[in-house]
């Protein structure tokens, strides 16, 4: 089991790394095969970046994660840098396509980032301080889906975290 918060720190840690970043944020590349039988030449065959918001040219995106389960639906990690701030989100439970979810729900942090308060911090707390890493929850419940920025045109049972790296 994991959380939206659990993948905000896997994220956090990952984009700490120079070669993590380059990862993910590589739109398609050339994956080896099995080593051939002495004598041939090895194979490769391309991989592909899901991440929407990457593939579309969302201003700033770093790239992350996309994926599905059975028990969390549709989930999104993604980075997004702009001014001096990088901004993860991470979704779970999406009843919509990813990119809108995550599309919004940037747009919307964008929007709002500098009446985002603090929640708490990632990591542990004599590691960092609230300034440096501060997160911000949002878990909607039944009656919420008409407030920003988790309108998702239904009862989408979204777990999101927006986090803030300075």
């Amino acid at each position: 089991y994991s959380s939206a918060f659990d993948l905000a720190v896997f994220t956090q840690a990952g984009l700490e790394r120079r070669d993590f970043r380059r990862y993910v944020g590589t739109v398609t590349t050339a994956f080896p095969a099995e080593m051939p039988k002495k004598g041939k030449q090895r194979k490769t065959y391309q991989i592909y970046n899901q991440n929407p918001l990457l593939l579309n040219g969302y201003r700033g995106t770093i790239g992350v994660k996309t994926g599905y389960t059975t028990l969390a639906g549709s989930t999104f990690s993604g980075a997004v840098t702009r001014g001096d701030h990088t901004y993860i989100v991470t979704l779970m439970g999406l009843a919509e396509p990813t990119e809108s979810a995550a599309r919004r729900l940037f747009d919307w942090t964008f929007k709002n980032a500098t009446e985002l308060r603090p929640l708490g911090v990632l990591g542990s707390s004599a590691q960092v301080t609230t300034h440096e890493r501060v997160a911000s929850a949002v878990v909607p419940t039944a009656g919420l889906e008409d407030q920003d920025p988790v309108e998702a045109g239904g009862s989408s049972p979204w777990v999101v975290l927006v986090v803030v790296l300075a």
